[in-house]
């Protein structure tokens, strides 16, 4: 009887326990479909979360999400949002690991610092946000890149990192098949091409309107447009920009848009010909309340003037026109600070030489080909070793850090379970991908050596021509491999505690050869191979050596000064 007894208890307590987990993953559908909108249409979204007893809720997600919503509602209805409620969203999505809503809350609490103008704050939530979030995550990911664009083009900051950030956003809003936020992005994005890449412009401000036309977004819409007719004012098409203006006056339009809108048409008309069209147009806008449209205002009049024929008042409203261009180029807040975000591209190309040499050379040649080929793969397998070793050794470190955390509080036992099973996966797959990245390496290296072995025996077999064809072919490709001469970038920025990638700064002096001399000496290879590979003389090494020292002005040799900064980088590490 007691047996049969402690049987149903266990029995009891199991059904029990199962009951419970599983309501402690349901979310209430009105806050799941309040989710899916929030969005698209934020009115709605703010109706139906208002109509929601929060009081009534009953579970803890539930509570949360409903917080979280109020906020981001909040937010999209312009009213302040509440700082504690954000800091305490924050620690629950963390100790929850829902990196998700963890990553939208800080977001929030970047809007927050944007509204009153902490910029530099702003910014570091924001990408605190982006490091967090999960590379799958387009909504986030999108929303984070559109935020940090319209701080940096708001603040006039360098058009080439607001192109990047609206680049982003716009790449991911169309991978989320968000067309209503795509728009908006590829109208900023539209006008940043405007002044740096003008060829583009037109294609993108075309394609936001489309994007804006089918979302119902008519401001964006007109936006496009206005901003697709100044391009064709710049290519001195006056007539297309006013058809353009005139079909955007049949759409609702905002203070601003209205404003750029006239200001267009009366360029548009003064350049047709017609000042007093073009006054009738300048009189419409409203008074300038900054910079930017003293600007327009100036370019505007100066138009007029010219078409009427005053040329001291034209020369006066250019002289106002470059003021207020200088005012806003010297208006820059933003890209001082984040400067390292310019990484400019710089690539070359090689192309090797083989003919009219003797046969030593040839073989010589051939031999330090086939030792450079075998050591630049060793790099690279060694480089991605190390990085997915950090990587592992991380996320071990932060399975014992989160389970040390969850076992201090009982009521989470079961989430450390849970938790430990999804990082343990995670950590197989890096295991995984490490032994996949290490056979695609062993597999390359076979591939290049075959590739030597072939040209062996062509010169073997006496054939001087299929010889220098073949080596002209191989060459040609390994020069064009940009993969190993960024993995020797890699390596010798390792070797030298990341002295190496100072150089071009430190020293302009230096070409981008001096530099690859430099790093292909760091990196151990012998100075024929390094001849071979930036198509040299081996007896012209010695004197390459020396205008690399002159130019960088050592008091030491080229070798000493390699060697001293490879003995302090090992210095360091130890």
């Amino acid at each position: 009887m007691n047996k049969a007894y402690w049987v149903l208890m266990l029995v009891a307590m199991m059904v029990w326990g199962c009951t419970g987990c599983g309501n402690g993953g349901r979310v209430d559908p009105r806050l799941a479909a309040i989710d899916s909108i929030v969005d698209r249409d934020s009115v709605a979204a703010w109706q139906q979360l208002q109509a929601i007893d929060s009081a009534a809720l009953t579970t803890e997600a539930d509570r949360a999400l409903y917080a979280l919503l109020h906020q981001q509602l909040r937010y999209k209805q312009y009213l302040p949002l509440d700082t504690t409620v954000l800091a305490t969203l924050r620690e629950y999505y963390a100790n929850k690991a829902d990196y998700s809503h963890l990553v939208y809350t800080m977001i929030l609490t970047g809007s927050y610092f944007e509204d009153l103008h902490l910029y530099e704050k702003a910014i570091t939530w924001y990408k605190n946000a982006e490091f967090l979030a999960d590379t799958a995550d387009y909504r986030n990911l999108a929303q984070i890149n559109m935020r940090l664009g319209f701080i940096y083009y708001d603040n006039y900051s360098d058009h080439h990192i607001v192109k990047q950030k609206f680049e982003r956003a716009s790449h991911y809003y169309e991978l989320e098949g968000d067309t209503g936020h795509l728009a908006v992005a590829l109208d900023y994005l539209g006008g940043i091409y405007r002044t740096i890449k003008h060829d583009k412009a037109h294609a993108t401000l075309k394609r936001a309107a489309t994007c804006a036309s089918s979302s119902g977004d008519e401001i964006t819409f007109v936006a496009s447009n206005e901003k697709l007719a100044r391009c064709l004012l710049n290519d001195s098409l006056p007539g297309e920009a006013l058809t353009i203006i005139k079909t955007c006056e049949q759409h609702p339009m905002n203070l601003q848009v209205a404003n750029d809108c006239y200001y267009t048409a009366a360029q548009a008309l003064a350049m047709l010909g017609k000042p007093s069209e073009a006054l009738t147009y300048y009189k419409k806008v409203t008074p300038p309340t900054d910079t930017y449209s003293r600007h327009m205002k100036a370019q505007t009049l100066r138009a007029i003037a010219q078409a009427q024929g005053d040329h001291a008042l034209a020369l006066k409203y250019s002289h106002e026109t470059t003021r207020c261009a200088d005012s806003l180029m010297n208006a820059t807040v933003i890209s001082t600070i984040f400067e390292t975000e310019r990484k400019m591209d710089e690539r070359s190309i090689i192309t090797l030489r083989t003919s009219g040499r003797s046969m030593g050379i040839k073989i010589l040649v051939l031999g330090g080909a086939i030792s450079l080929l075998i050591v630049s793969f060793l790099f690279m397998i060694y480089y991605r070793n190390r990085a997915h070793k950090r990587q592992m050794d991380a996320l071990k470190q932060e399975i014992d850090l989160q389970a040390i955390e969850l076992l201090s509080n009982h009521s989470k036992t079961s989430a450390v379970v849970e938790e430990k099973k999804a990082l343990a996966l995670k950590l197989k797959e890096l295991e995984t991908q490490l032994r996949q990245q290490q056979d695609t390496s062993n597999r390359f290296l076979l591939q290049y050596v075959s590739y030597i072995r072939s040209l062996m025996a062509l010169e073997n077999k006496s054939n001087p021509i299929e010889f220098k064809k073949e080596f002209q072919r191989l060459s040609a490709t390994y020069a064009d491999d940009e993969q190993f001469w960024d993995e020797i970038h890699k390596y010798a920025n390792l070797k030298t505690a990341g002295v190496a990638a100072t150089w071009k700064h430190a020293f302009p002096k230096l070409s981008r050869r001096d530099i690859k001399f430099m790093e292909l000496s760091v990196a151990g290879f012998k100075y024929t191979e390094v001849a071979f590979m930036l198509n040299l003389t081996p007896q012209s090494i010695s004197v390459h050596r020396e205008r690399i020292a002159k130019k960088m002005e050592l008091d030491v040799t080229l070798r000493q000064y390699l060697e001293d900064l490879m003995e302090e980088a090992r210095a360091q590490e130890e």
